[in-house]
């Protein structure tokens, strides 16, 4: 009996947690302020952002220092479900972390090869003290070695030293060397303590992610070369692209992966092929994220599936923190998108919910 209800008390926080998400009439009435500053204003007079927004003035708080903000709530929220659990449960959030650390590093990686400037990052206090990364050390470099001399003595050292060494490696090959480690964790030796139907709902929904992932970065080649070329169809060097892809594949399977490639085909038809092996309507995989991957609206709809289960699960957990970061993605769209005059409409069609 006792298996029975051990997911009952986090699954019932997830849902208290997922009653004070935004709701659509927010998201209108956030896009439709006229200023940067009326859209702080909105969200800390009148959503659930107050007690996070209470000292500050909408109209001083620089951009960072709101994502900061944000990113800490972000960060607060999975603290908060990962002292609410124990044992494989509260391990498996931690790995879910991980990913902002990657993403931090990848952001520091990022800023040498464009020459941008660090300067106003700062890593939440929890990922900090579990992080084996000197970030305050990271975000002072000005090159790749600079960096990789830094990661001295963590994971990411060996993994990065032939990529980041010569100091000329692209920016995308460090991205996919440092996705598909991770990734191959998560779907492995991360998630082999849930049972075994619980083990293969979360696997799915990781893997529709990484198929997701793996379409970005075909497509963006795709994007790119038709652009060189001039023309709408064109062909891809399949050898050329799977080292950048996550060999985890789920329904976009090797096979399918090399005949999108090999095929002349316009971006929109490569997306269509897509949809078909999902059974979706190819307009769920239009909608990209803040990182410019494709299909946030399909993995929102998998997300809110997830968390909204009736049957106590870990499911809930991990649906509902996919859910908050999608909202944390909209509130930074919608204020940069504000900052620079974004009409109302275009705003609101772009929200993922």
């Amino acid at each position: 009996m006792a298996g029975l209800f051990a997911y009952d008390a986090v699954s019932a926080k997830c849902r208290c947690l997922i009653g004070k998400l935004l709701t659509r009439e927010e998201y209108s009435a956030l896009a439709s302020q006229k200023t940067f500053a009326g859209a702080v204003a909105y969200l800390k007079e009148e959503t659930s952002y107050s007690d996070l927004l209470s000292d500050i003035e909408p109209a001083n708080i620089h951009r960072a220092r709101l994502e900061q903000l944000l990113e800490g709530r972000l960060v607060d929220v999975y603290i908060k479900l990962y002292t609410f659990t124990s044992g494989p449960e509260r391990r498996f959030i931690g790995h879910l972390l991980e990913e902002l650390e990657i993403r931090y590093l990848l952001d520091a990686i990022r800023a040498t090869e464009y020459d941008d400037s660090m300067e106003f990052y700062s890593i939440p206090p929890f990922i900090r003290s579990h992080t084996t990364i000197d970030f305050a050390r990271i975000f002072r470099t000005d090159s790749k070695a600079e960096i990789l001399e830094a990661l001295r003595g963590t994971e990411y050292y060996e993994l990065l030293y032939p990529l980041l060494s010569d100091n000329k490696s692209r920016f995308s090959q460090i991205e996919a060397e440092i996705n598909q480690s991770y990734y191959k964790k998560l779907m492995t030796s991360y998630t082999d303590h849930f049972d075994k139907e619980q083990k293969k709902r979360i696997r799915a929904a990781i893997s529709a992610r990484i198929d997701l992932l793996n379409l970005s970065v075909i497509l963006r080649i795709r994007r790119f070369k038709t652009l060189n070329e001039g023309v709408d169809r064109v062909k891809l060097d399949f050898t050329a692209i799977l080292p950048m892809l996550i060999p985890i594949f789920g329904r976009f399977g090797e096979s399918e992966i090399v005949s999108i490639c090999s095929d002349e085909l316009t971006l929109d038809e490569t997306l269509d092929r897509f949809a078909e092996l999902y059974k979706k309507p190819v307009e769920l995989f239009y909608e990209q994220n803040a990182t410019g991957n494709y299909g946030s609206a399909f993995l929102y709809r998998l997300s809110r599936g997830m968390a909204t289960s009736s049957k106590p699960s870990f499911d809930i957990v991990f649906g509902y923190l996919s859910l908050i970061r999608f909202e944390n993605d909209n509130i930074i769209y919608t204020l940069e998108a504000l900052r620079y005059g974004v009409p109302e409409e275009k705003i609101e069609a772009s929200i993922i919910i």
